[in-house]
């Protein structure tokens, strides 16, 4: 009997070390997950692009549109997709510079073709330029003078703050000094657009986040554009689409200028047999009233405002 009941006593002993360890490793699983963060991969293949507006936009869907459209960004002549994991644990967190089981890659596509054209290592170009800086996660792109660039931010290792800002040409593979000029398009958009308050309209009408570098229907929002706008019956199944969250609008950078493409969405979303819309700014001071139905109306109240 001695023996039995020692045989059992074994049994439960490993039972419940059993059940211990697989009641640690439940716990344990979720941070390990957790502490890597990776960009949803999109796949070529699944995407699918239509020019618009003569070549100056392209309207980009997917057959997987529930995982978005961050990874994608769109140059010029080619588009571009990030494939990234960081270590966001306790003990990594600070040190941006490559940790293991970290890789951040951004992968070249020709616009017209689809067809890869080269896989950047981002890491490795920060490294050849500073092996004492790390990254910060950013890989926008940006177009001067026909060339698209990488905006790269850099940091310090244990430091959020930006220690400085360089753009990487995809051509030639050279690294230069970023400047709020190269960005000049960007902020002149975004200064007409908020000023004259077509952003938030289009945000708050019809749920749609306009950027200089694209334009997307927002799912916090929940909204649709309707049928008796221009965008509706010039482009109805774009539209549709985007109602339904499954396409982006992106702008072809050094196709188009920040006027052009404000003039597009003021003609875009005015109702049908209307030209433009109308938005109007205010004189905080005077409550002065301009009428406000292009860009050029924009740059003229700024010449007059200039002491605001």
């Amino acid at each position: 009997m001695k023996v039995i009941k020692s045989k059992k006593s074994i049994f439960l002993i490993i039972l419940l070390t059993a059940l211990l360890g697989a009641l640690f490793l439940h716990h344990q699983s979720p941070v390990e997950e957790e502490r890597f963060r990776s960009e949803y991969t999109l796949y070529v293949d699944d995407l699918r692009f239509e020019q618009l507006e003569d070549g100056k936009l392209v309207f980009v869907t997917s057959k997987t549109p529930e995982q978005g459209f961050n990874a994608l960004k769109v140059g010029q002549n080619n588009f571009y997709l990030d494939d990234w994991s960081f270590d966001y644990s306790e003990e990594n967190r600070a040190d941006s510079r490559q940790n293991e089981g970290e890789y951040y890659f951004i992968n070249v596509y020709d616009l017209k073709t689809k067809k890869f054209k080269k896989r950047l290592d981002i890491f490795e170009i920060v490294r050849h330029y500073d092996a004492s800086l790390g990254v910060d996660l950013s890989g926008d792109i940006l177009n001067i003078q026909g060339q698209d660039y990488i905006y790269i931010r850099l940091v310090k290792e244990n430091s959020s703050t930006r220690f400085k800002e360089i753009l990487f040409n995809v051509d030639t593979e050279e690294v230069i000094d970023y400047s709020k000029e190269f960005i000049k398009h960007k902020l002149q958009f975004d200064e007409a657009s908020i000023t004259s308050g077509l952003s938030a309209y289009l945000t708050d009408s019809y749920g749609i986040d306009s950027h200089f570098t694209d334009l997307e229907p927002s799912i916090r929002e929940r909204k649709e554009i309707p049928s008796n706008l221009n965008i509706s019956q010039l482009f109805p199944e774009v539209v549709k689409k985007m109602n339904s969250f499954e396409g982006k609008i992106f702008i072809r950078q050094g196709n188009i200028s920040s006027e052009e493409w404000y003039n597009t969405l003021m003609y875009w979303f005015a109702p049908v047999g209307q030209d433009k819309l109308s938005l109007s700014i205010t004189d905080k001071e005077t409550n002065e009233v301009t009428l406000i139905n292009s860009y050029e109306d924009f740059l003229k109240w700024k010449e007059s405002h200039q002491n605001d």
